[in-house]
């Protein structure tokens, strides 16, 4: 490897693993790198974004130079099977191919599997998924894409060059080229012990992947304009998420993402949003795995055709409402996934791979016997979620309720049984209304995840506090219809009005003491409770009065009356 190419790879890795001035410098002599934390970075292309994002001058010349120089080199190359990759590729030299030829037909299987790989890439993300083919430098599709083979310190990274004197197309469109190690053996996958076959599997992944950074160069990188001081934003939680994902689903039998998972289990608070440098933003890919089995594996690339309009999480929230839901209530769907999980797995249920996952991290509240208590309190990140464990010491029907210190709207929660298993959800300010005995393990423990939903724009540099409550419920809930509570004052911690166990197919309609239709309640947690907000179906609040509430069903109806003192 020339000076000037190692100066490019570790100005880039600089950025991503601060390293120290000095140290720097000798693991440029040395060609030996001291990663933070001993971690290898997979992909290179959010350390390039970065790069564009915050550097200076003298950086983005030296970038320059490097896309220059690697045009000007000389390289053999290979022709893809489908035709649609030129892979090129050094015989001798640092930068040389591994040679092995099991199959002894002349070409070394390192090439057939690059070829292979970007070839099935290709079919499964543009011919099946139908994302555009990534785009040429007047803003067409490439019919044709280069990849080079070169040693590196990372398993790939997809190139583009910012040149002031060739701007963006429409779009911020941008063509590009991937570079692949020529050396795996940083990596390892449990039960591999044959190199050849970790190379195979390593080479897959990272096909899948960086091909869809290619991908995602033409729609558009980046969320926001170009400004004297660079780009003002930038979604890489979605855009290194995304292209994991497209690991799985291109190449699903590899697994390569389980290493990334331990570092977005352990941090649910931070929010979805967080881009933080390590392995995080790679782990959130379960997000689009749950998604991908829910509404097809196709809703990435939906979500990239609306990301052109507005930043990906914009994007992400409009593309679920037109299939019915929305990024609130897919965050409340994750955190249900993501606690049965690891020792929590439930065969044939929730995540394919589950047992393999980490355990979620849960925090311990302290112990609870009877009254009303608060077991627990903490902050979180719009888009994050947490979960608590709680001893309990008197076994009786009990409620827990969240108290947000603001935007409750925003806030929901859900509890959780082994036994069963099944979840139920609760939004802010409400009581869950579930008897112990349905969410208990051993009828000594109670599961809650608390979830917080978007408010900032979903950045993540601001926080809310909370409290969590328990308290003895009276009553049988499980035999009989319930309402609670029939005399609300919506500043007093209770914003909301519960029917529990209410028959299969009802719906609740609010009407004031007049006789005016106020709202229609459907269920949106679980099958026998719904909650009405105090708010008409404009989404207006109601003010002080007398209710009638009526519970419509295809047989029957039942009425009742609620007070609401404000």
């Amino acid at each position: 490897m020339s000076i000037s190419s190692l100066r490019i790879v570790f100005l880039l890795l600089l950025v991503f693993y601060s390293l120290k001035a000095e140290d720097f410098w000798q693991d440029l002599i040395t060609g030996n790198p001291q990663f933070k934390d001993d971690q290898i970075p997979h992909c290179g292309f959010h350390i390039l974004l970065e790069s564009y994002r915050y550097a200076q001058p003298e950086l983005l010349e030296k970038i320059h130079e490097y896309k220059i120089e690697m045009a000007q080199k000389t390289y053999n190359s290979i022709i893809s099977p489908s035709g649609h990759f030129i892979i090129n590729y050094e015989a001798s030299g640092p930068h040389a191919i591994p040679t092995y030829d099991r199959d002894q037909n002349g070409t070394p299987d390192y090439l057939e599997f690059v070829a292979k790989s970007f070839d099935r890439a290709w079919f499964v993300e543009i011919d099946t998924l139908e994302f555009k083919p990534p785009p040429d430098e007047n803003g067409q599709p490439k019919e044709v894409y280069e990849i080079f083979c070169k040693r590196l310190f990372l398993y790939g990274q997809t190139f583009f060059d910012i040149d002031e004197e060739i701007p963006s197309l429409s779009g911020n469109n941008y063509p590009s080229y991937i570079e692949i190690s020529t050396n795996f053996s940083f990596v390892s996958y449990e039960g591999v012990t044959d190199d050849i076959v970790r190379d195979s599997m390593a080479i897959a992944v990272t096909a899948a992947h960086e091909f869809n950074h290619a991908l995602q160069l033409g729609y558009n990188i980046w969320n926001g304009s170009k400004s004297e001081g660079g780009f003002e934003a930038l979604d890489l939680w979605y855009i290194e998420n995304s292209a994991v994902f497209m690991e799985e689903v291109v190449a699903n039998q590899v697994n390569d993402y389980y290493q990334y998972l331990p570092d977005f289990f352990s941090s649910t608070d931070q929010g979805l949003t967080y881009d933080s440098f390590d392995y995080r933003i790679y782990g959130e890919v379960v997000l689009n795995i749950m998604m991908g089995q829910l509404y097809g594996r196709a809703i990435t690339r939906e979500v990239w055709q609306e990301i052109v309009n507005q930043p990906a999480l914009s994007a992400l929230d409009k593309v679920l409402k037109g299939k019915g839901s929305n990024l609130e209530r897919e965050l409340q769907r994750l955190s249900e996934w993501m606690f049965f999980c690891g020792q929590n797995s439930i065969s044939n249920k929730y995540f394919p791979e589950a047992v393999k996952y980490p355990t979620p991290e849960i925090a311990v509240t302290g112990d609870y016997d009877i009254g009303l208590q608060k077991i627990a309190e903490d902050q979180l990140a719009p888009f994050s979620f947490g979960f608590f464990k709680t001893v309990i010491l008197n076994n009786t029907n009990l409620n827990i309720y969240i108290i947000p210190e603001e935007i409750q709207e925003v806030w929901s929660g859900a509890n959780y049984s082994f036994s069963q298993p099944y979840s139920y959800e609760f939004p802010a300010k409400v009581y869950s209304q579930l008897p112990f005995e349905s969410v208990s393990i051993n009828n000594d423990t109670l599961y809650t995840a608390i979830v917080a939903g978007n408010w900032n724009e979903g950045k993540t540099d601001s926080k809310i506090k909370y409290s969590l409550y328990l308290r003895n419920f009276p009553g049988n809930l499980e035999k009989e219809f319930f309402v609670y509570p029939t005399i609300v004052k919506p500043d007093q911690n209770i914003g909301y009005i519960t029917f529990k166990n209410i028959p299969a197919n009802a719906r609740v309609e609010i009407f004031s003491s007049s006789g005016k239709h106020i709202s229609t309640i459907y269920p949106q947690f679980s099958n026998d409770i719904l909650y009405w907000n105090l708010k008409t179906y404009q989404g207006d609040k109601v003010g002080s009065g007398v209710y009638i509430y009526s519970i419509i069903t295809p047989n029957s109806s039942r009425e009742g009356k609620i007070m609401v003192i404000r």
